[in-house]
């Protein structure tokens, strides 16, 4: 609860200062090659493909370096992992600029669809959190791929919901 206090915090701070508009940031590219109905553009596939890379090299990191293994067994038992020698305090705090860095990378990559606005981050977040449990803490591949059959059904549905919606309104 703490956490999402200091969260909210941090919001209403940057409203504050900058303001609750929105700013909309260039796209990598305006045309979207066609596949049957749809369309998907460039960014899209930029956040996929990142998304994936990005598994792949945690993935990686992980299961087969030593200092991923030192990583999932503080992430484990932080009392059993110092006792067995690993230093879990150094990597608690070597775990945050990382953390960081790939949420600057997160935001720039979204903000084109999403709009920036100091409130982008709450559903980006909601979504973040409820699909990992979804899928299961545990099951990173799992996690990987709900995420992204989520992301295709969100898409679909908008797709829908616009023609659907195209198609009702009257005519002037």
């Amino acid at each position: 609860m703490a956490t999402l206090a200091v969260g909210l915090l941090f919001v209403n701070i940057a409203e504050l200062v900058w303001g609750r508009n929105s700013c909309a940031s260039p796209p990598l590219s305006d045309r979207s090659p066609a596949l049957g109905a749809f369309a998907i553009y460039p960014q899209h596939l930029l956040i996929i493909a990142s998304s994936v890379g990005a598994f792949l090299a945690l993935d990686y990191f992980y299961y087969r370096t030593l200092w991923g293994k030192a990583f999932r067994a503080v992430a484990h038992s932080p009392d059993t992992s110092r006792l067995m020698g690993i230093n879990a305090g150094g990597i608690v705090d070597s775990l945050l600029r990382p953390r960081l860095c790939a949420g600057g990378v997160c935001r720039h990559a979204v903000a084109p669809i999403t709009l920036a606005d100091p409130q982008m981050g709450t559903v980006l977040g909601l979504k973040a959190f409820v699909i990992p449990i979804v899928a299961g803490l545990a099951s990173p591949r799992g996690i990987l791929l709900c995420g992204v059959a989520y992301g295709a059904l969100e898409g679909l549905i908008s797709v829908t919901c616009s023609a659907a919606s195209a198609t009702s309104s009257p005519s002037a």
